[in-house]
């Protein structure tokens, strides 16, 4: 397969060469290198937000520059229908509309990051906020344009590694530092592009240290308040370099992240079943125990029976490139090409317990044609491929090689104030099994169907229906033994079929005047919905038995925000939205939803530079579970924050300052596997500044 893999990528780099051979140069605008991000990354069609016929939402550098966190998941936990599903500090996943796992894409800049997040709670994502440039949500199916399943939505994080313009007084750059109480953590980050002529050279790297996070209060008497295993230390760097021409670009980087981070309610297998014929020593939990300070470097070393912690590094190499108007008929082609050698190590002192590898590899291609009898439009196809393997005592997966193509088609007609879109994708999947060569191969088809009618100057109802697929997983059809995380010994199904839903989706917005807001409701019916079922009993170990298996389920909702502008740039508002998940045929409730959530805002200018906002969130109780799983109280938080912006001659900084959950309020999160041994993150002071120029 290397050999295939290199002959795309040969037909890549002739192809890009081919078109930019006889290109003329040019430096292009920092307002262009905006417009350019936004088409070539967001809306292949460069559709306006409010035009979308499904629901996105974005956070531009603005938005970003003080809601930065130190995970993509906790970065957009202000959003409606999107929550952070916590396994301790290290690793946070996102849940949107009460999906998340392999149903749920983060992004960088159009591409899968290839890590293995989506195998286990516990397995971080390779995605840095502090290096973000833009991040966009696509609520609902994304299938159509990502592919591998995400009918929950897509996370695109629109990063710089790779120049798409020459700054314009030949550098430009950002430093960033922020410091938070509740961990005692600090983090720092550094961009700079430098540009002459057509060359553009990027440079950047982030740092993060991150003690155990302290709890409102301690699960249990006499223990510690802080989450033990709850700490993380990061780092990763890049370099990019790309020749900018007038009429396109072409461009390559390479990044490194090392993480190292614990692993709160992670306890290895030891079972007293005597079938099972394991006769390991008992070792109690490792939530909640005194820290003992030996003047170890980190907590995992502190720690008198040890805490199992995660140590990973991933190598990433990227080309990316698009041409404007290369020939007749075709308005711009665009590439990218991946490759990540993805590697961690779970281990609990100085042993290893489990390593799990993954070499991945995507290629991506797309023309944006010019209208065919008023249809506009973007055809593409995409490859992958990842090489998955795991060995030592939680090795619950196979080894096995994934294989991914796919055909997709979006189209878009504008008469009057209607838009209109239709898209199509085609994949073929082969998932093989390394241990017993048995070749799991299957397609699927999505198709979808939007509208979006601007009926009066300032609002837009957004329809759109979709019927996708998802193939399953690795996991799904091959795991046969101990996944600690969920405390699971899980057995897999090679006979699951794809997933089938078929979504509905409106929503009406008004994008001017005092009043605003964006309000939707969706249903999604998925036939053949895969999840795990408990089995039986808890064993006087604390696991279960969990098989994946097939059943009809529902997930429908709502969600919106009404924002009031009292002054030009100051409003109050309201926010809330509410997921209801189950399995149809009376099977019951699917585990780890979350509940609604209401809240209140207000955002007030006191002057031009200096503003302020407080912020009030109230979660539902969530007593909806499924079996064997535990309900979860209701909790309110409060929030503080101010934020300075000032100039300095060609320097532009912010300063900020944010308190969350100012009363200490003690929440669980009903998404986690481990709520019942951790609560959310107390009282938090947040300090912090950045820099441009």
């Amino acid at each position: 397969m290397k050999k295939s893999i290199f002959s795309y990528t040969t037909l890549f780099i002739s192809i890009s060469y081919s078109l930019f051979a006889n290109a003329s140069s040019a430096i292009k605008s920092k307002e262009n290198q905006t417009n350019e991000v936004l088409k070539v990354y967001s809306t292949p069609l460069h559709t306006p937000q409010e035009k979308m016929a499904i629901p996105v939402a974005v956070l531009t550098q603005e938005d970003l520059r003080t809601n930065r966190s130190a995970s993509i998941a906790e970065t957009l936990t202000s959003l409606p229908s999107f929550h952070a599903s916590f396994f301790g500090g290290g690793s946070v996943h996102p849940v949107i509309r009460g999906m998340s796992g392999n149903r749920v894409k983060v992004l960088h800049s159009g591409s899968d990051l290839m890590d293995v997040s989506s195998i286990g709670a516990d397995h971080a994502i390779t995605s840095e906020p502090f290096l973000s440039q833009r991040i966009e949500v696509l609520k609902g199916p994304a299938t159509l344009l990502y592919g591998g399943g995400s009918i929950g939505g897509a996370i695109n994080v629109i990063d710089s590694k790779i120049p798409m313009s020459v700054p314009e007084k030949g550098y430009e750059g950002e430093l960033q530092y922020q410091y938070d109480s509740v961990s005692k953590g600090n983090t720092g980050s550094i961009g700079l592009t430098l540009g002459e002529d057509n060359l553009a050279l990027r440079l950047e790297g982030t740092k993060r240290y991150q003690s155990d996070y302290k709890q409102p209060a301690p699960l249990h008497q006499g223990e510690s308040s802080r989450l033990t295993g709850s700490y993380q230390d990061n780092q990763s760097a890049n370099i990019g370099a790309s020749w900018i021409l007038n009429d396109g670009y072409i461009g390559i980087g390479y990044g490194e992240q090392h993480r190292r981070y614990g692993l709160p309610g992670h306890t290895h297998f030891h079972d007293h079943e005597e079938e099972h014929h394991h006769h390991a020593p008992i070792r109690p939990p490792l939530i909640g125990h005194h820290h003992h300070d030996h003047n170890h470097e980190y907590p995992d070393e502190q720690h008198q029976h040890g805490i199992p912690y995660i140590i990973m590094d991933s190598k990433r190499w990227d080309l990316r490139g698009e041409k404007n108007n290369p020939f007749t008929g075709i308005e711009s082609i665009r590439f990218s090409a991946a490759r990540t050698d993805y590697h961690h190590d779970e281990k609990e002192g100085n042993e290893v317990s489990t390593s799990f590898k993954n070499k991945g590899d995507e290629l991506r291609l797309t023309f944006t044609h010019q209208p065919i009898w008023g249809w506009h439009g973007v055809i593409g196809g995409q490859f992958n491929q990842r090489d998955f393997s795991a060995q030592g005592e939680e090795a619950y997966i196979p080894s096995t090689k994934t294989k991914n193509h796919s055909l997709f088609l979006l189209e878009e007609y504008q008469l009057g104030d209607f838009r209109y879109e239709l898209g199509f994708r085609q994949e073929w999947q082969s998932l093989l099994n390394k241990e017993t060569q048995k070749n799991n191969k299957q397609s699927a088809s999505s198709i979808s169907a939007g509208l979006a009618w601007n009926f009066t100057q300032d609002y837009f109802l957004n329809l759109s229906l979709s019927h996708t697929k998802r193939l399953p997983v690795a996991e799904e059809l091959y795991a046969n033994g101990v996944h600690a995380a969920s405390r699971t010994i899980e057995k897999g199904d090679p006979n699951l079929t794809a997933e089938a839903a078929n979504n509905i989706d409106i929503g009406i917005t008004k994008v001017t005047g005092d009043i605003q807001f964006n309000m939707s409701a969706y249903y999604n019916r998925i036939n053949n919905y895969i999840y795990g079922q408990f089995t039986g009993a808890e064993l006087n170990n604390g696991y279960r038995s969990l098989q994946y298996v097939q059943n009809d389920a529902q997930f429908k909702g709502i969600e919106g925000n009404i924002d009031y502008y009292y002054n030009q740039d100051s409003l109050i508002g309201i926010s809330g939205d509410y997921v209801r998940a189950n399995l149809l045929h009376n099977k019951g409730n699917i585990p780890r939803i979350p509940p609604y959530r209401l809240s209140t805002y207000l955002k007030h200018h006191l002057t031009e530079n200096l503003s302020g906002q407080i912020r009030i969130d109230h979660f539902g109780k969530q007593t909806k579970t499924a079996e064997y799983e535990t309900s979860t109280a209701s909790y309110n938080t409060v929030s503080l924050s101010s934020e300075y912006n000032g100039y300095l001659d060609q320097l532009d900084y912010t300063l900020y300052a944010k308190i969350n959950n100012i009363f200490d309020a003690k929440g669980k999160d009903s998404t986690s596997y481990i709520k019942d041994e951790m609560y959310l993150p107390g009282r938090n002071i947040i300090l912090g500044a950045t820099l441009t120029f």
